[in-house]
């Protein structure tokens, strides 16, 4: 069962209002900077498939769809940003599952109708986004077509003891074993 805790005054003031779990609270314990080195986030699609580079093929896909589904990653730039861009360089719409933070690295799958693509390459990199064709599709990403998202999270000890060894291997252990509330916003 899920017990909703209340936040500290610092947490609320930024509209986070509860913590979900009591023994995931981590403190002051570990030091996190929040950027694309620290922070990574991997799309889970529909078929349970988690989004990287390394889906990627040299090889076109064998099959056919009215849809182009690549595997987009970004690092630094927030997907409303990436989608605009991609919307420029394919001239029409762009079709994505979800949301991804700006200050991550971020993979996930976008979809673009065929019609739209006359010659296209197999790979496409400009700034801080990488695009590689992954599958066809008979229809588009739209919001939501995902089961989640798998993080990455690097931190380091602002102190090093036993204690603090055995409460991150808890939280560990913790995490593991349940599925977090997507806390969005």
């Amino acid at each position: 069962m899920v017990a909703l805790i209340e936040a500290d005054e610092v947490d609320k003031s930024l509209g986070m209002y509860y913590y979900i779990y009591e023994e995931l609270y981590v403190g002051d314990i570990l030091k996190f900077e929040k950027n694309p080195k620290n922070f990574k986030v991997y799309e889970i699609h529909l078929d349970g498939t988690e989004v990287s580079l390394e889906l990627c093929s040299s090889k076109q896909p064998k099959t056919q769809g009215r849809f182009a589904c690549f595997i987009m990653c970004k690092e630094g730039i927030d997907t409303f940003y990436a989608i605009h861009i991609l919307k420029q360089l394919f001239k029409t719409e762009v079709g994505y599952a979800g949301l991804k933070d700006c200050e991550s690295y971020s993979c996930q799958l976008i979809s673009v109708d065929t019609k739209y693509l006359r010659e296209f390459e197999n790979h496409y990199r400009f700034n801080n986004i990488t695009l590689c064709l992954y599958k066809y599709s008979d229809y588009p990403l739209m919001r939501g077509h995902l089961l989640g998202n798998t993080f990455k999270v690097f931190s380091k000890y602002r102190r090093y003891d036993v204690d603090v060894v055995e409460r991150i291997n808890n939280i560990e252990i913790c995490l593991r074993s349940k599925y977090l509330a997507n806390y969005y916003g």
